[in-house]
């Protein structure tokens, strides 16, 4: 159930940081209805991103609806086309979010998953995992544990990750284009 919570509506930042620590990405969007159990900020097109390891700043072709369960170690980028059509629904495995004043940020575990209407879903950056384990920043061991963390995120039953909950998060963009009229 989704209920307006204190603050929803404010402008917040969104840091993912690498495993050492160090800044990843950065953009902001705004604190939309959540629950108690989880945190989702909206970011509409056009909101500038800066990908620090990259060094490159782009904007956002497309809505992105950012959910960070409180309890779980991934978050979830729910991404739409301007018009709302489901474009994909992006699974970060990252522990879990710290959570400041107006600020939401994390650290990324390398692998990913990729859910996309009516495709198979897919289990992405595992070579980024190979190069870590290179410059010795992930053990052998840990990395096999990513990597199954990413296979059970693509064949669980979890509603969070289904484009068929795509309506859940259309819910919250659509209330962020009232809020904008």
């Amino acid at each position: 159930m989704i209920s307006r919570e204190p603050g929803s509506g404010s402008r917040w930042v969104l840091e993912a940081r690498r495993y050492d620590g160090e800044l990843h990405m950065r953009w902001e969007g705004t604190l939309a209805p959540s629950r108690t159990d989880l945190i989702a900020v909206r970011s509409p097109p056009g909101t500038p991103v800066r990908h620090e390891t990259r060094g490159v700043d782009y904007r956002l072709d497309h809505w992105c609806i950012a959910v960070f369960p409180m309890n779980a170690d991934f978050n979830i980028m729910a991404d739409f086309t301007e018009s709302g059509q489901p474009l994909r629904v992006y699974v970060n495995v990252a522990e879990r979010p710290k959570v400041a004043a107006s600020s939401v940020s994390w650290r990324d575990c390398w692998v990913d998953v990729i859910f996309t209407p009516g495709a198979k879903p897919e289990i992405v950056d595992t070579d980024e995992i190979a190069q870590a384990c290179a410059e010795g920043l992930l053990s052998t061991r840990s990395a096999r544990d990513l990597v199954r963390i990413a296979h059970v995120i693509a064949a669980s039953d979890e509603p969070l990750f289904r484009p068929s909950t795509m309506q859940t998060y259309l819910d919250l963009l659509h209330t962020e284009r009232v809020a904008r009229s």
